[in-house]
């Protein structure tokens, strides 16, 4: 997250790499958690569109290590940014899945 804060976003063009190796280590918890820090940078940093992408890929790590509270967390994030984008039955779509 500092990246963006210091005006250093060209951190994030990492991003792949690092969730692989969450990938090939089987750890999809960790891996969720990466994507959620990094979702959270591209907020920050105005990219919504990568951030969903990143939230509901965290979301979908959740789901796949049996971690219902961080899967009903990325979609609170995920209905979030869609609230804040003016898609409000897209929003209304994920905080309703819980």
């Amino acid at each position: 997250m500092m990246s963006v804060y210091l005006g250093q976003p060209e951190e994030r063009s990492r991003d792949a790499g690092r969730f692989a190796i969450f990938e090939e280590i089987g750890d999809s918890s960790g891996g969720a958690t990466y994507l959620t820090i990094s979702a959270s940078v591209r907020t920050t940093g105005g990219s919504g569109l990568r951030s969903l992408e990143h939230y509901e890929a965290s979301r979908e790590a959740r789901v796949r290590s049996g971690d219902v509270v961080g899967a009903a967390t990325e979609e609170n994030n995920i209905a979030e940014i869609l609230s804040d984008q003016g898609d409000l039955a897209g929003a209304r779509h994920f905080s309703s899945l819980r």
